[in-house]
């Protein structure tokens, strides 16, 4: 039997990481499980062949949650802003300047006068509107009123800021608050991927005293406080006082007995995003055309 740590956190991902060291600064003994051999999920990054691959969106908003949290435990790392190049819409076939900013919307002759000033006033607005006004609203409603074009340039800024593209069942008010997130700090790439980040992480943990087990996940979580056990899929169980479980919805309530509840209901009425990525390595002096932007939902940007 395992001594009995204060605090199991289930889960090696960034939220797991982050919740480790909050836990361990508050003086509680912690011990982390991950089911990978590896730490950080979708946030590790992978080099082949002297390039270096993303798992998954890696955009720091630097005014986000996240990036001030590391800014307070002044984990600082080396990388730089988004925004080199001058960003392109793809409209109906044709590749556009994107109208940010008073120069290049004076200058998209692709827009008609009175299209350009609803998209820079209907922008204006929802950069400065509170979001919790929208809570019962979707994106699509929100902007279903708009003209096709200036409909589809907040679309694409949205998903864009989101990473979703469901936006008849997205919540105005989480876009909402997402946009204005991206619009008032810009987004920063770490130099050597969100693996410097992960890397960082776990380096704070294991200075702090978290005990760290990869390779070995939690499929039961038993009891109730301060009296839990977990189930490994190793077949041991382990007490603990208190557990934090990061992961998807489903995954989480499927670790607790308890079939009824707020918890399952959540899970049960959650709707997954699923995207799809393809990350291009391109020799140094290959010419890139910088962040693109289609109406179909389309993302091409320049992260080198």
């Amino acid at each position: 039997m395992h001594p009995l740590p204060d605090l199991a956190v289930v889960g090696g991902g960034i939220a797991g990481l982050v919740a480790a060291i909050e836990a361990a600064l508050a003086g509680a003994r912690v011990t982390l499980f991950e089911r990978a051999s590896l730490l950080g999920g979708r946030a590790r990054s992978s080099a082949h062949r002297g390039f270096l691959f993303n798992q998954g969106p890696h955009a720091l908003f630097h005014q986000g949650a996240l990036a001030r949290w590391l800014r307070r435990q002044h984990l600082l790392l080396a990388g730089g802003f988004a925004g080199t190049h001058p960003a392109r819409f793809l409209w109906r076939g044709r590749l556009c300047e994107m109208p940010l900013g008073a120069t290049a919307l004076l200058g998209a002759t692709w827009l008609t006068p009175a299209e350009k000033w609803a998209f820079a006033r209907g922008l204006l607005r929802l950069l400065r509107a509170d979001p919790s006004s929208l809570g019962g609203t979707t994106v699509g409603a929100l902007v279903a009123p708009l003209a096709p074009p200036v409909r589809a340039l907040v679309e694409a800024l949205v998903r864009l800021a989101t990473y979703g593209g469901s936006l008849d069942e997205m919540s105005a008010e989480c876009a909402l608050s997402q946009l204005q997130l991206a619009t008032r700090g810009g987004v920063r790439y770490l130099d050597g991927g969100w693996q410097s980040l992960v890397d960082a992480l776990e380096a704070r943990a294991r200075s702090l005293g978290v005990e760290i087990r990869t390779g070995e996940g939690v499929r039961a979580i038993e009891g109730a406080p301060p009296a839990l056990h977990l189930r490994t899929d190793r077949g041991d169980l382990v007490p603990s006082r208190a557990v934090v479980v990061t992961g998807a919805p489903g995954r989480v309530a499927a670790l607790i007995e308890e079939r009824a509840g707020a918890l399952h209901r959540f899970a049960g009425g959650a709707i997954p995003v699923r995207a799809a990525s393809l990350d291009v390595a391109l020799r140094p002096g290959v010419p890139t055309g910088g962040l693109v932007l289609g109406e179909d939902g389309l993302y091409l940007n320049d992260h080198g």
